[in-house]
């Protein structure tokens, strides 16, 4: 009899591009947007795993982002999901959806 406990984990892949209008802020307002950003990725559910969190300007033109994150919480990654993109943090950042 198999006495190991089988659980699922679940991956995000999320692209995102900055909006040109983020370069027209000031340098302040920049920095606040780039801080929420960032306390949302930081203040995520502690089981759910940044992965990896890759650069992809120069590489597709229809993002500049990728993070990609697991954990055997669903309900906790879509939570995440939804706060990176709630304004006003995000306001400068759109979805990709196109495949990689």
């Amino acid at each position: 009899m198999d006495t190991t406990s089988a659980s699922t984990t679940y991956a995000a892949y999320w692209l995102f591009k900055l909006d040109r209008a983020f370069a027209r802020l000031g340098e302040t307002e920049r920095g606040q947007a780039k801080a929420e950003f960032l306390a949302a990725l930081e203040g995520r559910d502690a089981s759910v795993s940044l992965r990896g969190v890759y650069s992809l300007v120069g590489l597709r033109e229809d993002a500049d982002l990728l993070l990609w994150v697991h954990g055997t919480d669903l309900d906790a990654i879509q939570r995440l999901a939804v706060a990176l993109r709630r304004d006003p943090p995000n306001l400068h950042w759109c979805c990709s959806y196109r495949p990689l």
